[in-house]
């Protein structure tokens, strides 16, 4: 049996999380590194893309990410690695803000990785930020990846809802679906 010994994130969230790799390690300790793109291949068509109603629905794509991994002891990949990112994002071709991600691993098993992260995406001054868990498995067909929208600034200081990340050849796209609480 394999297991997971370290995730390389940049899970593309509000360019929340961009891409990441499992590497595992058989008890002999040969690596073998399981790419992002295998984890999501099934994502697009998987992925609901908020099919529930939305007071607003608001699509970027991700791009220029840039990311720091913190392997917090014990050595190795472990619960209490963390990462940090930030990207800049577009909307029909146009820099339109950048995001900023932190995500901390909170399970490291055999047979799972669970990620907690908060994010916050900054679009023309406005925030949103998202927060919530990501789980991960090597045996996954599909990868529904979805965070939940916890507040906001200017624009959105009063929405909830979700955003979905999926994650495509032209960089991530995030999907909000927004829903104004006032």
């Amino acid at each position: 049996m394999k297991r997971p010994v370290a995730i390389a994130a940049g899970v593309a969230l509000l360019g929340l999380v961009a891409s990441m790799t499992f590497a595992s390690a058989s008890q002999d300790g040969a690596t073998k590194r399981m790419s992002w793109d295998r984890l999501v291949a099934a994502a697009p068509s998987a992925v609901k893309a908020n099919a529930g109603d939305c007071d607003e629905r608001l699509v970027v794509r991700e791009r220029n990410l840039t990311e720091t991994q913190i392997d917090n002891p014990p050595e190795g990949f472990s619960q209490g690695d963390e990462f940090a990112s930030a990207a800049d994002l577009f909307r029909r071709g146009k820099n339109v803000g950048y995001d900023d991600v932190h995500g901390v691993i909170t399970s490291a098993t055999e047979t799972e990785v669970r990620i907690e992260i908060v994010a916050t995406a900054t679009v023309r001054g406005d925030e949103i930020t998202v927060a919530g868990s990501v789980r991960f498995t090597e045996e996954a067909a599909a990868l529904d990846f979805e965070l939940s929208v916890v507040g906001g600034t200017g624009r959105w200081d009063d929405v909830g809802g979700e955003l979905t990340v999926v994650e495509e050849q032209a960089g991530p796209r995030l999907i909000f679906c927004l829903n104004h609480l006032d």
